[in-house]
């Protein structure tokens, strides 16, 4: 229990030294959180926030170790190997993402924005047309769902 608080304790901190422009102290908040619970797999996405591009591949290195299903950890790692230029490295995290997780619009946008930086245009049109279709049936969903209730 006292592990759970700390880390809620380390969140709220993060968030505040956060919102007061304090980065170095925000990191380390999230640090004491991560050892405190070292399986919790989004403390690490919010410790490279601030940091460095290798701190950053690390930290969802070790996202998806614990969990290799995290498809959100994936496509944070693909932006982050897109961000510096590795963008072979980030078309296999968003294909992975894609995979584990074929409804997440984020994923298939990401693809394609990764697709045309590579100048597969065929590939990118089809990337584009899927997130769309994906985002706009999810909404539908909702919405069939909203509608049902007021049945």
């Amino acid at each position: 229990m006292g592990k759970v608080l700390l880390m809620e304790k380390n969140h709220s901190s993060f968030g505040l030294f956060q919102a007061m422009g304090m980065p170095q102290e925000a990191i380390m908040c999230y640090r004491h959180a991560v050892q405190a619970r070292p399986n919790y797999a989004m403390a690490y996405g919010y410790i490279i926030e601030y940091g460095n591009y290798a701190d950053a591949i690390a930290c969802y290195n070790e996202v998806l170790r614990i969990d290799p299903m995290a498809a959100d950890g994936l496509v944070n790692r693909g932006n982050t190997f897109k961000e510096m230029g590795r963008v072979s490295e980030a078309i296999q995290d968003y294909i992975k993402a894609v995979v584990i997780r074929p409804t997440m619009a984020e994923a298939h946008a990401n693809l394609a924005s990764a697709y045309k930086d590579r100048y597969i245009f065929w590939v990118v049109c089809a990337s584009y047309i899927f997130s769309f279709m994906v985002h706009y049936l999810l909404q539908l969903q909702n919405f069939a769902v909203d509608m049902s209730k007021k049945l």
